[in-house]
């Protein structure tokens, strides 16, 4: 629905005046701009916060645990137990980025999350990724949410801080 440009409020095609606040309308309507956290992809990067949490807290448990309760202090366990601590860390910076609607946010994640797949590539640990087949996918889904988070009118309306 078009909106007035001055008070944006909705207002009727072809009406010479806006019947809120009485400015004189132009023949070409404003469109609302889309933006908030909850609409398009940003909707879905809610719910990978709180699945990487999880999996990062998991990752923190059974380190922890293989390496301190039963004793088994290698190297590959505390690798584990580090990068689940980092990993915690540099997401709840992107989660108060995000939340805060940082302008920073977008170009943020997009690395973290660049970071993290060619991470699990070199690191030998690709149980995450179902062979070749997984690592396709997975370099698909961040293609789209790379272009999505530097293309959207959405983000960029959203991420003005």
């Amino acid at each position: 629905m078009p909106l007035c440009a001055q008070c944006k409020k909705p207002i009727t095609v072809g009406d010479p005046f806006c019947k809120n606040c009485g400015r004189k309308l132009s023949k070409e309507p404003v469109e609302p701009e889309p933006k908030g956290l909850w609409g398009g992809l940003l909707a879905l990067i809610h719910l990978n916060f709180y699945l990487c949490i999880f999996a990062a807290f998991i990752a923190f448990r059974s380190s922890l645990s293989v390496s301190i309760l039963l004793g088994d202090a290698s190297l590959f366990y505390t690798y584990t137990f580090i990068v689940a601590i980092i990993s915690l860390g540099l997401l709840i910076a992107e989660m108060i980025l995000f939340y805060k609607k940082s302008k920073h946010f977008p170009i943020i994640y997009i690395i973290a999350s660049w970071a993290g797949f060619i991470m699990t590539l070199f690191s030998g640990d690709l149980q995450d990724y179902p062979g070749i087949s997984g690592l396709i996918i997975g370099s698909i889904i961040l293609i789209i949410v790379t272009a999505y988070l530097l293309k959207s009118k959405r983000v960029k309306h959203t991420f003005v801080r």
